[in-house]
Parts: C-alpha cells; structure tokens; sequence
C-alpha cells in the first residue's frame, strides 16, 4: 500500500498544473498577523466535542495552527509539540520521545492521551504512544489541540493528565500539489508530498507519501538510527447539505535501531548492546457526519493494525473501534452532548527469553457512554458543565469519570473558570500478563541478583481526582494572559510489592527478586501554568510561558516509573519572536528551558531554535534554520525502561518547498 500511494502521488506532481484552481491553503496571513481578539475567539472541539471558543472553555487549553508548524521549521510531531505550554517534551534518541503534561512523564507516558481525528493512538500493551508509529505529514495537520489537566469526562480512559487531539485538514483545503524537503547537517531529513483534487461537485481527495531519516544520535553506547516511510490517502464525500463521509487511510513502515541495558537505566550500571526495531502497520477510518440547525451527530469506526519486532520479541495489534456521538440543544439553556463506544483488540505477544506474556494472545473490549450538559445561568456570560463517562473494561471492570466546570465571561476580554474531575488509566497487558527479568546493580542488591517484575490480574485502574481554576483577560489590542492553577491527588498508583527471594540454579546460579505489581502508589501535584501574548507591532509577535509543578509521592516509589520516581522538571521557560519583515520574509526565534530531573537525575537544559524563510516566488519558499544552537549536545531525558539515552546534537538545516498555483 505504501509504495503504490507514493508512485501515485509522484505521479501527480508531474502533472499538478492541471489541478483544480482551488488554492492549498497551508498559507495565509498568519498569526504574526491576526489579532489577539481572533486568538481568543479560535474555536477548538476537543474539551466537550462540540465546537467552542478558546475563551468560553472552562480548561486550560492550547492550539498550535498549521501556521506555527510551518514557522517552527519541525520536522516531526514531537517537535512541534513543544510549541505548547504546559507540555514536556523530551526527546530520548532518534525514534523516542517523552511526552506529557502536569507530572509521570516517561517513554511510555501512560496518563497522557493521543488522538489522531478522533481515533486513539493509546498502545493497549504498555500504555502510552510509540510516537514513531505515528510520524505523520506536517502539512496535513490543521491544528493540534492540547489540553492539560483530565479530559475523562467525554474521552474517557487515560486522559488523565491531558489530552492531544491532533485533527487534520479537509480534503477541500489542500487541493493541488505539495512538494517539500529538508536537511541539513546533524538534523533529521525528511521528504514530503501530496497532492490533491476534485471529482465532481461533491467529492474531494487527496493523497500523501512522506519519509524521513535520523542520523544516529551523538552516544559513547550505542546507534539510535531511525529511517520511517508512510503513504496514504483521504477522500470526502459531500452527500447533501447535511451529510458528509470522510474515508481516509495510511500505511506505514519503519527501521531503527536503539541501545538498551541488561538493568533498568536508572538503576546502572549500564551493559549496553544494540538491537534493531521494524514497525509496520496501518489503519482505515470512516466517518459520516451529519448537521442541523439545533443538533449534530458523528458516528464512526475504525481498523488499526500495529506490528513491532525489536529485541523483546514480536508485539502484533489489531484494534476495531466504533464511536457515535449526538448534541442537541433541548433549549435556549441546556446544550447535551452525548455518545457511546465500542472497542475490540486483539493481540498476540510472543517474547524472546526473559520475557514472558500469559497468555501469549488475547482478547479484550471496553465498552463506554458519556453525557455532558452545559447549561447557561446567564445567557453565554455564566455557564455550568455537568458530565460523566461511564465505562467497563476487561481489565479493570466499571469505572466512571464524573466532572464538573464552571465558567464565568462577563464580557469579551475576560473569562475566569474552574473545575473538580476524576479520570482513571485503565491497565494494559504489561499491568496484568508480562514479567521479565533485569539485573540489579550490587548497590541494590548481592553481586549476580535479579529481579522479576511480575503483572497481575488484581492490578486495577489508577486514578486522580483534580481542582483546576483559571483565568484569560485581553489588555487592550496588543496583550494578553492566560494563567491555570491545579492541584491533583492520585490513588491506586502503579507500586511494586517484593516477594521472597528465589535461588535459581539453571542455567546458572542466581537470586531472583519477585516484585509484583499492586496499586499501593499514591501522589499528589500541584502547581499553575502562565502564558503571554504581546503584539510589539503589526508584524511583530512576542510570547512566553512558564510553568511549574510540585510532585510529592510519600513512601509509594516503584522502579517501573510509578508514584515516587518524578520524570519531570520542577519549572519550564520558553519564549518565541516571530517577525515578518515583509510579506515575503519571516523569521522565527524560540527559547526553551527546563530545570533538572530529579528521579534519575538529569541536568537542566536550554535550547535556542532559530529559523529565516524567503518566498522567492509564488510558489516557491527556502527556510534555513538551527537548532540547539547554545551548546554542542545535550540529554534530555531518562527512560523508565532498559534504552539508553541519546544527546541530542546541535543541527542545521535547509529547506526547500514547493506548491504550484
């Protein structure tokens, strides 16, 4: 499927002057040109499913446009992710990132949940994102919205800590052709293309092709190569004036390789080796939408398919899911919206020695309903929110995530909210059916000792009950703030109880150390993000954030990255100038820093991103950039499990793109 979409789309440029008239529209005025007034009216879809502005949300919410990932010179997803504040974003070798907000930050960070128009892209085996099964075409993405804080209440399991909705663009907004690429030295290549159409009045299409190379990251251990492609297509249908089906699909594959440890990292010392990683796998989507003066209604499914092979063994996935949702407004106060959802997945799981999965292959579902209310106590000036999403799940059982919110805008300047809401991470396969084996360093343990980590069926859902207020006000046509304060106490927290010891004795003489996963964890965070806004001139942006987190886990510590191990900088900074000097000039400048790790520890970092772009022609546009300019490398992170982590290396770019008129 992958190559027959990139001889396709290859095709397609060579004859992209014949396209339809309609622009692409990747471009326009920018951000560095809109007012601060139409950055607060942005409307975004994913804290109730229902669109609605930015300042009549009562979250702490965050887009990143299409427009800021083009300026951002990101060549990756996880890359523009850390335009969002509130979000770390740590990268861990060439194909591994962490990513998370509001504390449990990890490679596998299992509270953070991942949505790709609106299909989950939550792995069911380990909990959390392989962000390399998910590198998709940049200029696809219309927006990425994030949201910090539970999103349960209509999402449902795992959005504990936030969530990533990223929603792509309609086929009717990107017809004609797209070319582009960038490289340069010490930074990650990539290579994009898509074109696309019309047929007809009512049905529009387009098709996709992108790949992209890591060179191997700057590391005494080891490579961290990483070399992906992915093609695919999308086309919409337009049935009347009220109904519309989208189809789209993608497939991809990828090699890489990455340096690992018989221990845990944290635990050292490190014996590293190098093993390879391929990935395949692909989904196809449907969607049927349907739109009326008082109500709304979406039903859709979809089938993924994942495929890993690295040095644990073979991990094969397939998940069927369908969603169907309803708003209807029952009258000039209340606003419902509700739905219900059906998931299967299917997975067979064959480890190498060491690791073990009982059973090999198995068979869950997870059944769900949600319903939210928002009802105006006075006209659109004080709202209330009511909602809850019940579900049950094989693992786990019945579980539901009430929420409440409240939200005050006495005018168009100033909106102040809070909320109090429960989610839950429901446990993955790893939770409940795998053990392995790790070396324990002689600091821990005797010389030669090991210990097993053990799932269990009697392991359930973590959970977090969470307060969170805030407030956004607009100072006059040039400023204007955004602060979120939140205090969130978990219970039920991943921890590992010790067994007795067990002496070994094939193939050859050791101990082992049972530890058994129970919910015995407990946590507590609290802590506020602020960010700023500040039009210098027509054509002059400036903005900042900060944030900062507290995470206290009393006597609850687990060496699998549970209560008392924090992953996460106490304060992050990061500020962005973006500066047109003429219509066809822009140029980008981004600082970001966070302090230091503490469990295991990791040096405070700064990083200084620059980017400068010229559209020579029409159709034409050449951007050169740096990244990580302040120092030669840098780690950012330490994963929970056995990879060894990778500098990331100061680099330099060059980029060429090219869309016909």
């Amino acid at each position: 499927m992958i190559y027959l979409c990139w001889l396709v789309a290859g095709s397609a440029l060579l004859w992209a002057g014949q396209a339809s008239p309609e622009r692409d529209r990747d471009t326009g005025s920018g951000l560095a040109g809109a007012s601060l007034e139409e950055l607060m009216n942005m409307e975004i879809s994913s804290m109730a499913r229902k669109r609605q502005k930015i300042s009549h949300t009562a979250a702490a919410v965050f887009v990143i446009t299409q427009e800021d990932i083009a300026r951002s010179g990101a060549v990756s997803l996880p890359e523009v992710l850390r335009l969002a504040p509130g979000l770390q974003v740590a990268r861990i070798d060439g194909s591994k990132w962490a990513i998370s907000s509001r504390g449990f930050n990890g490679r596998f960070a299992n509270k953070m949940l991942v949505l790709i128009d609106g299909r989950s892209v939550y792995t069911p085996l380990y909990s959390g994102t392989y962000w390399d099964q998910n590198d998709i075409l940049l200029e696809d993405i219309d927006r990425i919205e994030v949201i910090r804080g539970p999103g349960a209440t209509t999402w449902g399991a795992n959005a504990v800590n936030g969530v990533i909705n990223i929603i792509t663009k309609p086929a009717s907004a990107t017809a004609g052709a797209l070319a582009t690429f960038s490289g340069g030295p010490g930074d990650d290549r990539y290579t994009g293309m898509r074109f696309g159409g019309k047929a007809g009045k009512r049905v529009h299409y387009r098709l996709f092709g992108r790949m992209s190379h890591t060179a191997g990251f700057e590391s005494v251990e080891g490579d961290s190569t990483f070399d992906t492609q992915r093609a695919g297509g999308r086309l919409e249908w337009a049935v009347n004036s009220r109904d519309t089906l989208t189809v789209h699909a993608d497939g991809y594959r990828g090699d890489s390789a990455q340096t690992v440890s018989e221990s845990l990292t944290y635990l050292g010392p490190l014996r590293p080796r190098t093993e390879r990683i391929g990935i395949d796998g692909g989904y196809a989507q449907v969607q049927w939408r349907r739109a009326g003066e008082r109500s709304e209604a979406a039903l859709q499914g979809y089938l993924n398919s994942e495929q890993r092979n690295e040095g644990a063994g073979d991990l094969r996935v397939r998940t069927v899911d369908f969603d169907y949702q309803h708003r209807y407004g029952v009258s000039r106060r209340h606003d419902v919206v509700w739905g219900a959802g059906l998931r299967q997945t299917a997975d067979e799981v064959r480890l190498t020695a060491g690791y073990t999965a009982r059973p090999e292959s198995r068979t869950t579902g997870l059944a769900s309903a949600f319903v939210q209310d928002d009802i105006s106590l006075i006209g659109d000036k004080l709202i209330f929110s009511v909602g809850s999403k019940f579900l049950h799940q094989q693992y786990s059982g019945p579980d539901w995530q009430p929420g409440v919110r409240l939200l005050w805008a006495p005018d168009n300047r100033n909106s102040i909210w809070t909320s109090v809401t429960r989610a839950v991470r429901t446990p993955s396969r790893r939770d409940q059916d795998i053990s392995f084996e790790f070396a324990l360093p002689a600091t821990l343990a005797p010389q030669g000792a090991f210990a097993r980590y053990q799932g269990s069926r009697d392991f359930s859902s973590e959970a977090v009950a969470s307060i969170e207020a805030g407030y956004r006000h607009q100072i006059g046509d040039r400023f204007s703030i955004d602060l979120a304060l939140f205090r969130s106490n978990y219970t039920r927290l991943q921890s590992l109880q010790p067994g007795n010891p067990i002496l070994q004795l094939r193939p050859g003489p050791r101990v082992i150390i049972p530890l058994l996963a129970a919910n015995g964890g407990r946590a507590l965070t609290q802590g506020g993000e602020a960010s700023a806004q500040w039009r210098i001139a027509r054509r002059l942006r400036l903005s900042g954030a900060h944030s900062y987190l507290s995470l206290t886990a009393p006597g609850t510590g687990s060496l699998l990255g549970g209560g008392a191990i924090s992953r996460d900088p106490r304060h992050q900074i990061q500020a962005r100038l973006s500066w047109d000097p003429s219509q066809r000039v822009s140029f980008d400048a981004f600082v970001f820093k966070a302090t230091r790790l503490e469990g295991p520890a990791v040096p405070g970092w700064t990083r200084a991103d620059v980017r400068l772009a010229w559209r020579f022609r029409p159709e034409w546009e050449i951007s050169v950039g740096g990244r990580n300019l302040l120092d030669r490398r840098h780690i950012e992170f330490q994963p929970e499990d056995f990879v060894i982590a990778s500098d990331v290396r100061r680099s330099a770019y060059i980029r060429l793109t090219w869309r016909p008129r």
